[in-house]
């Protein structure tokens, strides 16, 4: 290999190769870019400490505990699964912030520890563990897909997310009571000016404050605009397409590309379809009707197209049967042809086999009762293989029909049964998440109808998201079609903290305004900065050196910004609308 002799690798095992290279060199890099900034996030917030250890603490066991599961039951890292740990530091440094926040604010106004870890857990401890619920929801839903790897990313993510709540809720105040932490009881008397002050708002209490204003005062403008938001990405969803090609998540350098790129140019043969025959009795397959089909069937592939894909090679024991006959025969080209007596096929392969060759040992098996033949074909979108596949099973089914067996297997018959069991699968879990969600947030509220209101703000993020994929022309492949469900399932975390807060809030004034106000500048604060995680958490993963990756992580992010939209715009408005015959007006 030189600069004037290049040499590329292609194939399957070289494929398999490049993508677990890639894999193995991103995660550390992932994991460590999702704690650097989880870290700057966090002394940003707090300013101490204690902020930054202990939520890394809870999160490290988590992510460590999860991990240990997958380890103790075999089950192995692959190009899904690789998201599972910056996905749960993302998640689980969320829940111990909603805890955080609350628990500092109550400290710095009232001094006491004790009651400020009681005051946290009551105030948000309720609504943490429903999220986790909704979003191990949301993962489990995985389950049912039979793709190996999705199916385990929703076990161990859904396992996980319980890890990081149980931490949050159990070690994370045990250790906030321990640690020696914060000031001494306010004295009375400021403790009285404080009750009685007006409420000083931070510049994003003051932000979220506004956004609540505006949408309870101008509901319908805000629900007009979501459903143009919402019209649009319609519009994009329907522009999606399904595509799953490995070799195109690799960077547009690597050399398994160019490999790719030159034998579909130059050979038709990058890709692999494999058609596997049995015979009902040992030695059936040296009969010459049976050679006469396979040689017909290698015939019929190689002249077969579709679309851009051509059969570049269709090869079996047939071919090796007319090379010994030709050999045989004064290598007359004319002889180069299935001998029509079964005796003399017979006799030219045991004359083969004693030459000390192995060959025939990858066409057929040691009884001559399967034979195997191997179709190359051109690569591309796993999705463009369906019309080909269809014109050789018709073929296959006509001659081969009535023996024992047959099975057409391969890496491209694999690939496109793998996205036809995504699809399906993916289908199933978005109203297994749809559904389960939903309930939960029923139970939360208490109330049927308000339920099914509040998932409007949870499900237009999806839309959105899908719809922003389909406009920038990012294909649905075997990692972006995971967003939804994974989208929805933290999507409706922020919402569950609104809802509960503001029905609390709802109840104690009475009044819309008011309720919204607190509820966005306490909870509001706390559902800003989780977002801001998440959405980085995800957002790392643009750097990826695979394209998949990148638009996961990519569209991923900005949904949960949209869905943080959603609930301090589209929700008040909502409860706007629905208790318009409770807003006071108070000044």
């Amino acid at each position: 290999r030189t600069e004037d002799f290049p040499i590329d690798l292609g194939g399957s095992p070289v494929m398999v190769h490049d993508l677990k290279k890639a894999m193995f060199s991103d995660m550390p890099v992932f994991v460590l870019a999702s704690l650097g900034v989880i870290s700057l996030l966090l002394v940003i917030l707090f300013r101490r400490l204690s902020g930054l250890v202990l939520p890394l603490l809870t999160v490290i066991f988590s992510l460590l505990t999860a991990l240990g599961l997958v380890a103790v039951t075999g089950t192995k890292l692959t190009i899904v699964m690789q998201i599972l740990p910056s996905f749960l530091l993302a998640v689980g440094i969320g829940y111990s912030m909603h805890l955080l926040v609350i628990y500092y604010r109550h400290l710095r106004d009232y001094g006491n520890k004790g009651e400020a870890i009681a005051y946290a857990m009551g105030h948000s401890g309720l609504a943490i563990l429903i999220t986790s619920l909704t979003t191990a929801g949301g993962l489990l839903s995985f389950a049912p897909v039979k793709v190996a790897p999705v199916s385990d990313l929703g076990l161990f993510g859904a396992a996980g997310v319980i890890l990081c709540v149980s931490f949050t809720l159990v070690l994370l105040p045990a250790l906030l009571s321990v640690l020696p932490e914060g000031k001494h009881a306010v004295a009375a008397e400021d403790l009285h000016l404080r009750k009685n002050s007006r409420t000083r708002y931070s510049f994003a209490d003051r932000m979220l404050k506004g956004c609540g204003e505006f949408a309870v005062n101008s509901p319908w403008t805000v629900i007009g605009i979501s459903i143009l938001i919402a019209l649009m990405s319609s519009f994009g969803a329907s522009q999606l397409r399904f595509s799953h090609n490995p070799v195109a998540w690799l960077p547009e350098d690597n050399s398994l590309r160019s490999a790719t790129d030159a034998i579909n140019e130059h050979m038709k043969a990058s890709a692999a379809i494999e058609l596997i025959v049995e015979r009902e009795e040992e030695n059936a397959v040296k009969e010459p009707e049976f050679m006469n089909r396979l040689d017909e069937f290698n015939h019929f592939s190689e002249g077969t197209s579709h679309n851009k894909i051509t059969v570049g090679k269709s090869s079996s024991i047939v071919d090796m049967v007319k090379e010994i006959n030709q050999v045989l025969n004064e290598d007359n080209e004319k002889y180069y042809r299935v001998p029509q007596e079964r005796q003399i096929i017979a006799q030219e392969l045991l004359l083969f086999e004693n030459g000390g060759t192995e060959d025939l040992e990858n066409l057929v098996n040691t009884s001559y009762s399967k034979a195997r033949v191997t179709i190359k074909t051109t690569w591309v979108d796993a999705n463009q293989y369906t019309g080909l596949l269809l014109k050789l099973e018709r073929k296959i089914e006509d001659l081969f029909g009535k023996e024992k067996s047959y099975v057409v297997t391969g890496l491209i018959p694999i690939m496109v049964k793998t996205i036809t069991f995504l699809m399906e699968g993916m289908l199933i879990s978005y109203i297994i998440a749809g559904v389960v969600i939903t309930l939960l947030m029923i139970i939360l509220l208490a109330d049927f109808r308000l339920g099914m209101w509040s998932m409007i703000p949870n499900f237009l993020p999806i839309l959105a998201g899908l719809g922003l994929m389909g406009l920038l022309d990012l294909p649905l492949d075997a990692m972006s079609i995971l967003v939804g469900s994974i989208a929805i399932g933290l999507a409706v975390d922020d919402t569950v903290h609104f809802m509960h807060n503001f029905r609390r809030n709802q109840h104690i004034h009475q009044d819309i305004k008011v309720a919204v106000e607190k509820t966005l500048t306490s909870t509001g604060r706390a559902l800003l900065l989780t977002t801001i995680v998440l959405s980085t958490g995800f957002f790392i993963f643009t750097f990826s050196s695979m394209s998949n990756l990148i638009s996961f992580g990519l569209i991923t992010g900005l949904t949960i910004i949209i869905a943080l939209l959603g609930d301090i715009l589209l929700a008040p408005a909502m409860m706007a609308l629905i208790y318009k015959n409770q807003i006071k007006n108070s000044k």
